[in-house]
């Protein structure tokens, strides 16, 4: 199936802010983080890293953008739906997914067991349970929730089977 994900490799950021096209940095609690554009990139020439270096509560990531639609895939209520991505990282990630519900408005929905802290590239893969009634649209990314860092790239997304 297709890849629903605009800019998967997060290869392009037209407008310099190193936040990728159609992607979006995120963050709860109090921490000090930086998310940068890196060329340690597992496919093409960019990728990204969150690193927290001052944590009391909360988590960092990089998320597929929350839009009304240029860039948030649309969904299916009471259908699954199956991410990947290749990351590297010196603390346990988890995949965090957000939907967009019929009032418009995004709203937290799932996240993945940790994952390990693995020195090279490896795939992660996570399938949510059904998206709730009302869901009209989806993000997804990986999260740091404590000191250390995270570099990410190649995201897919599909309709699971």
């Amino acid at each position: 199936p297709p890849n629903l994900l605009k800019n998967p490799s997060l290869e392009t950021g037209a407008d310099g802010n190193q936040v990728p096209d159609c992607w979006q940095r995120g963050g709860f609690g109090t921490n000090t983080a930086t998310v940068a554009v890196v060329s340690d990139a597992f496919d093409g020439a960019r990728a990204q890293n969150v690193t927290i270096t001052s944590f009391s509560a909360g988590a960092r990531r990089l998320v597929s953008a929350q839009d009304s639609g240029a860039c948030a895939p649309a969904i299916t209520p009471g259908r699954r739906y199956t991410m990947t991505a290749y990351y590297k990282s010196s603390v346990q990630p988890k995949f965090s997914v957000y939907y967009r519900n019929s009032s418009g408005t995004w709203v937290w929905f799932a996240e993945s067991p940790s994952l390990p802290a693995v020195g090279a590239y490896t795939q992660a893969t996570y399938t949510t349970p059904a998206m709730p009634a009302g869901a009209t649209a989806i993000s997804i990314g990986l999260s740091i929730f404590q000191t250390g860092s995270l570099t990410s790239d190649a995201y897919t997304l599909v309709a699971a089977p």
